[in-house]
């Protein structure tokens, strides 16, 4: 019973938890390329839906938050959100992009818009790429997995040795 329990646990802190998108990005990208559209009434309720395929963010991008992952430097790393990266970002955009700026300022989706990702790689939907992982990291699954491993083998070992006496 203590084994079922153990391996319970490891899996409940093993789980990993969706991450939310960062509530700030929309006031950040009005701000940035002074919308006079705001982002949020583009894509109600809260704007997320301009990079992310979900009105809460937090989940697969869209066209235009990869465009500023891949293309502008932007963090994927939930764990490093912060306001300057997107700005850094959203000046890179200005600079290469106009269509999606433009896009934007007219209060028009530009994920929508072929002339903004002409050139762009597609966005990938299936296969490693859509859930790559940091280099060095594990899935947590493993993780979970691991004082299961540790208690089969540890009970195996034990039940070997008690046949040998």
């Amino acid at each position: 019973m203590r084994i079922v329990q153990a391996c319970a646990l490891a899996v409940a802190l093993g789980w990993a938890s969706r991450a939310d998108a960062h509530p700030g990005y929309p006031a950040v990208v009005d701000s940035s390329l002074d919308l006079k559209t705001k982002v949020e009434t583009i894509f109600p309720p809260m704007g997320c839906q301009l990079c992310h395929d979900s009105s809460g963010g937090g989940d697969q991008l869209k066209a235009f938050g990869s465009l500023l992952v891949s293309t502008y430097g932007l963090s994927s790393d939930p764990g490093t959100e912060e306001d300057s990266s997107l700005e850094e970002a959203l000046i890179g955009l200005k600079g290469g992009d106009a269509a999606a700026v433009e896009d934007l300022e007219k209060g028009v989706d530009p994920n929508g818009d072929s002339a903004v990702f002409a050139t762009a790689l597609p966005t990938p939907e299936y296969g490693c790429a859509v859930m790559s992982l940091p280099s060095g990291a594990q899935p947590s699954w493993v993780v979970a997995l691991l004082p299961f491993i540790v208690l089969v083998s540890a009970r195996r070992r034990r039940r070997l040795r008690a046949r040998q006496f």
